[in-house]
């Protein structure tokens, strides 16, 4: 989120004609809307986010659909850049133009990815989306103080900036997915089946239309994943096909002599699933390899093999079963 200085000193890049193509054609969108409006009211801080979500959007949005490129954007300069400066010097002194954008309603845009390759978008709160081809996104030009919620059709994965005091919801056709700051895809297909995959954080899943008051819905966490079906109103969870490190460092998976509980922790540490042991004999198992550069389901087999076990996936939860050591 841009903070007053930093708002400032793009004011004063725009003065000495350092600021960037675009940059340029902020300021001066700002501008026009400013121009026409100009209560002389001070602004405050929580009117000040306000109107900088907004901005930004209206800049980002502009930029996706434009095909084309920022550079060849022909700035204000040649007619009005005087009057554009004088206004900036103004604005740099006193911000009470910009109240026009905190009392103008929420605007609502609807982008969609008609292209074959994914399409990249910034949400007004720095959030990022990653939007698959043929999917709708729908969210305001500022989200609510309280809430902030965006429609889907489609597939798309999401980076969501932390805000606990401020919950972001993803809803599609049937579901209402409830994050706080996380990352996570969502797919949908044409079988009325939707699939939630968490990368990082926690997710609670739940139908966005309840039936006879019927409190239905999941918790997810990372690497985990639940496929919601429409028709039978009944969620399935599961590990996702290819889980990933959670942990910003992993450890070295270099081990010898190593007791199966130690490699069983760093396991589970590193991708934050569960496994389990079927006895406790297995317990007494120790494991000499090393299983870096492998990805979970890899470092499970060669763990299983080491210590004539196998392992079953039941929901989310790993199953170690063997006879163990002596």
């Amino acid at each position: 989120m841009m903070n007053k200085q930093a708002f400032n000193q793009l004011l004063q890049r725009y003065l000495n004609g350092t600021c960037t193509p675009q940059e340029r054609l902020m300021v001066e969108q700002w501008f026009e809307a400013w121009k026409e409006d100009r209560p002389q009211s001070a602004v405050s801080d929580e009117e000040w986010q306000h109107i900088t979500d907004r901005m930004w959007s209206r800049i980002m949005l502009q930029t996706e659909q434009s095909n084309t490129p920022a550079a060849t954007v022909k700035p204000l300069y040649s007619r009005m850049w005087w009057r554009i400066a004088a206004s900036v010097a103004l604005l740099i002194v006193c911000f009470s133009g910009w109240y026009y954008f905190n009392r103008t309603p929420a605007e609502q845009f609807r982008i969609a990815n008609t292209d074959s390759k994914p399409k990249q978008l910034l949400l007004p709160d720095g959030s990022k989306v990653i939007l698959y081809s043929g999917a709708r996104l729908q969210f305001p030009d500022v989200f609510a103080d309280t809430i902030r919620e965006v429609l889907l059709e489609g597939d798309a994965f999401f980076d969501i900036t932390h805000r606990p005091v401020q919950p972001f919801y993803v809803k599609t056709s049937d579901l209402a997915i409830k994050v706080l700051g996380t990352s996570f895809f969502v797919r949908q297909t044409a079988e009325a089946k939707t699939e939630v995959a968490v990368r990082t954080g926690r997710v609670a899943v739940s139908e966005r239309y309840s039936v006879n008051d019927k409190n239905n819905g999941v918790l997810l966490t990372p690497n985990q994943k639940v496929v919601y079906y429409a028709e039978q109103q009944h969620f399935v969870t599961a590990l996702v096909e290819k889980p990933v490190p959670v942990t910003a460092k992993p450890p070295a998976f270099n081990y010898e002599e190593t007791p199966l509980a130690d490699v069983i922790n760093d396991l589970q540490t590193t991708y934050q699933v569960q496994i389990t042991l079927e006895n406790n004999r297995l317990a007494n198992c120790n494991l000499t390899g090393n299983l870096n550069q492998m990805d979970m389901y890899a470092q499970l087999d060669a763990v299983a093999q080491a210590i004539g076990a196998s392992y079953q996936i039941k929901g989310t939860t790993i199953l170690i079963v063997g006879a163990g050591c002596d």
